[in-house]
């Protein structure tokens, strides 16, 4: 599966923050643009809060150990929850706030217009959130990726899938309606700080 440039950001944000920004200079080049928001003060979702939003199943397969880290450098952070869920067809579920990396979530968005470099995107379209989903037939593995309210990234990959909905079908079982309110809540709540 190819993986667009500008999805590099989500990558890191979503992927494997842990393992992909170690060095302090990696976060150094990732925060350091002028006029982003990692230059505002910190609010990010910390990954207690996100963790509620993934449930011990998913479409009658029992999950795994729920993983979150939440990163600090300074005054910046990064946060993620991951959890899998099955045996055979192994779909793997992440949040991430996206707050400090726009890129990300330009780059989905870029996706679900149509407007993004993968030809084989489908827009999806959940409460509270856009994205894509495709599917990598030579592999059989399925994404999707969405941007809700804003800021957070959630995303679905499924190995051994039939086909992009089958990842698109783990997504739409999540709250996003709820996960965009608390990303606009927190919003709300810096902008008064």
């Amino acid at each position: 599966m190819k993986l667009h440039p500008a999805l590099l950001g989500f990558a890191v944000l979503a992927g494997g923050c842990r393992a992909a920004v170690a060095s302090h200079a990696g976060w150094s080049r990732l925060f350091s643009r002028q006029g982003s928001p990692a230059a505002s003060p910190l609010p990010v979702l910390s990954d207690r809060a996100l963790k509620p939003f993934l449930p011990a199943t998913l479409l009658g397969e029992a999950g795994g150990p729920l993983e979150g880290s939440m990163m600090r450098m300074g005054p910046r952070a990064l946060s993620e929850v991951t959890r899998v869920y099955g045996k055979t067809r192994e779909t793997e579920i992440k949040l991430a706030d996206a707050r400090f990396e726009p890129r990300a979530t330009d780059a989905i968005r870029a996706m679900a217009d149509g407007t993004g470099a993968e030809e084989d995107a489908e827009r999806l379209v959940l409460p509270g959130a856009i994205g894509y989903a495709r599917f990598d037939e030579d592999d059989r593995v399925a994404e999707a990726k969405v941007v809700v309210g804003g800021r957070l990234i959630a995303s679905a990959t499924v190995r051994e899938a039939e086909d992009a909905q089958t990842a698109a079908a783990a997504l739409r079982a999540l709250d996003t309606l709820a996960l965009a309110r608390l990303a606009q809540q927190e919003g709300r709540e810096t902008a008064s700080r």
